[in-house]
């Protein structure tokens, strides 16, 4: 019952300023842990036999990916060999490969190899050379001291960055452009005819949409109250409980990980479409009934969020 991230969002987008900050954040926030979430369920529910074998060299992976975390490697060439032994190791051993990559994601480092303000002092030193060496009166293409200090800038760029960001840039666009269009065309075909009203009336159309729908209503508004009255967590000024229930109700759209999910559960079955249907079905509904909720709503004041506010 994943919520889908670029949807959901999209919706947002579609209210501008009527729509917080605060509540953009929480949405977010929400949708990136809903897909852990699906892949845990994918782990617990959706696997077959197990070979403890592979799952053995599963974990020798895992040990080599921790121990170069541990070691300050970050050559993301490391990290994507070893993440690409455990993605098999975990193939075949039974449990979804799908948990392989979030595991793998845990283990590249968060830390830059050197800090913003050392960053700054190579910084000046290398644009100093570079400087000097322009004052020569050369071209770029002449000057072997320019292309030096072009070279060594651009090293020290790298080394501030954290690998894992580097990892994300390096995954962007064929994650955008390439993977996630064919993940959603591969799992969304399905044919809506003549028996559109009869495979909504099925206890499996039922359930999908029901879990959506009012599931994701339900759970969210529940779940945030308790945390708000149990003193964990605190509605932002700009935030009332009208603004988490439409937030609740956007999260309702489902589509690509509800449809990956669908298919684990029901393969080739006459089901598979039901199931898909109810997902589309359901995501249009949520998402119009999302949009008219944050429609009833007062207009967002300027929020008051500042980047060091976000926890």
């Amino acid at each position: 019952m994943a919520t889908n991230i670029a949807f959901a969002l999209g919706v947002l987008a579609l209210l501008g300023r009527r729509v917080c900050t605060s509540i953009k954040i929480f949405l977010t926030a929400l949708a990136i842990v809903d897909d852990i979430g699906a892949v845990i369920v994918i782990a617990l529910f959706y696997t077959g036999e197990i070979s403890f074998v592979s799952l053995a060299v599963a974990a020798l992976f895992l040990g080599g990916l921790m121990a170069a975390n541990r070691f300050g490697v970050h050559h993301l060439g490391a990290y994507t060999l070893l993440g690409i032994g455990l993605w098999a190791a975990f193939l075949t051993s039974g449990v979804h490969p799908t948990v392989a990559g979030v595991i793998a994601a845990l283990t590249v480092p968060v830390r830059p190899r050197i800090g913003e303000d050392e960053f700054l002092q190579r910084g000046r030193k290398i644009l100093s050379e570079f400087g000097a060496a322009a004052a020569k009166k050369a071209g770029i293409l002449e000057s072997e001291g320019q292309r030096r200090a072009a070279r060594a800038l651009r090293a020290e760029s790298r080394l501030a960055q954290n690998p894992l960001q580097r990892l994300e840039s390096k995954l962007h666009h064929w994650v955008a452009f390439l993977i996630m269009p064919v993940f959603a065309l591969a799992n969304a075909g399905v044919s809506i005819g003549g028996d559109f009203s009869a495979a909504m009336a099925d206890r499996v159309a039922i359930g999908v949409a029901a879990g959506l729908v009012i599931g994701k209503l339900a759970g969210i508004s529940l779940f945030s109250w308790i945390a708000v009255r149990s003193g964990l967590s605190a509605l932002p000024p700009d935030v009332s409980w009208k603004d988490i229930h439409a937030a609740a109700m956007v999260a309702g759209i489902g589509f690509t990980m509800s449809l990956f999910i669908s298919h684990l559960a029901f393969g080739e079955s006459a089901l598979i479409d039901v199931a898909k249907t109810a997902v589309l079905s359901a995501s249009i509904v949520s998402g119009i009934a999302g949009w008219l909720l944050f429609r009833l709503t007062r207009p967002c004041a300027a929020s008051g969020i500042t980047p060091g506010e976000i926890r």
